[in-house]
């Protein structure tokens, strides 16, 4: 596993608690053939890891999310993408619901639209978030200061994310735009870089 500070760079509890639990859900024997997946191919620290009982609002280090992703869509022969982005919906369900259903208590689909940058920084421990608004039913934002090899997986999450929560808002339809992540300097050590997001609905 890359070398990354894995107090510099942590996720709260109910992220890999999400992860577990959409694994019981959809994986061909659930968590612990993700375990398994995970320790035959050299990841033993992950596999360690998802023993734990997580606490929702502790912090866990991030890095284990990459490659639990990757045994897990394997065993559900699915692409990588395609289960970051349907575990990241299903994650929007559980917690739009639940412990974050105050974001959608706001007055507009356009609101909701711009918090969803700052309500990922809930999430993670690390970058920064700015949104503005760009048109009727368009909202942009960019996520900033995120290691490198984190890149394409976060793209993927809010393809899964922000769908699912505009829906919850009362969109119609939602089309979210990532852009390919662009260099962004380094954090602790660790090359980061700066993601850019259009979201369009009616």
């Amino acid at each position: 596993m890359t070398a990354i500070d894995s107090d510099a760079f942590r996720t709260k509890g109910l992220v890999h608690a999400g992860a577990v639990e959409f694994w019981e859900a959809k994986v061909p024997g659930g968590a612990a053939a993700v375990r398994t997946a995970l320790a035959n191919s050299g990841h033993d620290d992950a596999a360690r890891l998802y023993e734990t009982r997580f606490t929702p609002g502790s912090w866990y280090p991030v890095l284990p999310l990459l490659p639990s992703a990757v045994a897990a869509a394997r065993l559900r022969r699915e692409s990588v993408g395609v289960h970051v982005r349907e575990n990241a919906a299903w994650l929007a369900e559980r917690d739009l619901r639940g412990v974050y259903r105050l974001i959608l208590s706001v007055a507009s689909v356009e609101m909701v639209a711009k918090r969803l940058g700052s309500l990922s920084l809930r999430y993670f421990n690390f970058g920064s978030a700015e949104a503005r608004s760009s048109g009727p039913c368009v909202a942009e934002w960019d996520r900033a200061g995120i290691p490198a090899m984190l890149g394409s997986w976060f793209n993927w999450c809010a393809e899964g994310f922000v769908p699912v929560a505009l829906g919850m808002a009362g969109a119609e339809s939602v089309d979210v735009r990532a852009a390919r992540p662009v260099p962004d300097g380094t954090s602790h050590g660790v090359r980061t870089v700066r993601l850019h997001f259009e979201i369009r609905w009616t």
